[in-house]
Parts: C-alpha cells; structure tokens; sequence
C-alpha cells in the first residue's frame, strides 16, 4: 500500500496504529463510522433548516464524489484506473436523457 510507495499512512493504518487493532478490524470500523456519517447527512437533510436546500445539494454531492473516489481500496488519484469505468459512463458512453 502507501508505505512501499513512501506515502504518508492511511486512514486504516492510523486506526490501527491508534487503536491497537488489526486492519481488518479497522477495516469494518471505518466502514461503521462511513454508514453512520451517510445516515446523519440523510437525516440532516431531511431536517428543516435555513440553508438553502441548493447549498446542501453541493455538500451532499461533494460527499458523494469524495465517496468515489477513496470509497474503494484504491485512492483514485493516484491510482486513476479505479475512475476509468466512471469517466467512460460520464463521456463515452451517455444515457440519452429523456425529452
């Protein structure tokens, strides 16, 4: 992973580290706190406020690009090959929009 290419530690090597677990566990701890963090944004959502519903349009799609792209195990930028299948979807091949 990061360290064989000198890079800085990972999120799951942080875990590890911090909380003295293997990185399975801190595999499925991460993904708990993910789940959990997409629950709070949908309530959030869900919830009357005063910000302007486009503006929690824009967090709630930066959320999901952030998802994309580090939702795997790979980091998409510096491993772009995870985006090919996604930027192939946006630009290559559309779906037709309806009329």
């Amino acid at each position: 992973g990061e360290q064989k290419r000198g890079d800085c530690a990972s999120g799951v090597e942080c875990f590890m580290k911090q909380y003295d677990v293997s990185e399975k566990k801190a595999i499925e701890e991460i993904q708990k706190m993910v789940a959990n963090g997409w629950k709070d944004i949908n309530e959030d959502c869900m919830r009357p406020t005063n910000a302007p519903m486009l503006l929690l349009q824009h967090i709630v799609n930066l959320v999901r690009v952030t998802d994309v792209v580090y939702g795997d195990d790979d980091d998409a930028y510096t491993i772009p090959l995870s985006l090919k299948d996604y930027v192939t979807l946006l630009y290559v091949e559309q779906v037709p929009m309806c009329e």
